[in-house]
């Protein structure tokens, strides 16, 4: 699955390396090509779990990259907690 997310500044070159290397240690995360604003994260959904899907948004989050286009994931069962209003 691709998921398209829109990138915001980093405040330095450091910032920007430990925003991939954040996408990097996430497993299900198999590959990103970025596009203008645009990064496409390629991920996973059969290696994906609940851990794994914190991470990403806390990293986008940390980032203050908007997580609407997460809201795709919720049609998987295994995480339709993303679409509760509590959560996200």
């Amino acid at each position: 699955m691709n998921i398209s997310i829109t990138l915001t500044d980093y405040y330095s070159r450091g910032d920007e390396d430990r925003f991939f290397a954040g996408l990097d240690s996430i497993a299900a995360v198999t590959d990103y090509k970025g596009v203008v604003q645009q990064l496409i994260l390629e991920i996973n959904e059969q290696v994906l779990d609940n851990a794994m899907l914190r991470e990403l948004i806390a990293l986008l989050t940390r980032y203050n990259i908007d997580l609407t286009p997460l809201s795709v994931l919720a049609n998987n069962k295994d995480f339709e907690w993303i679409s509760e209003p509590r959560y996200y």
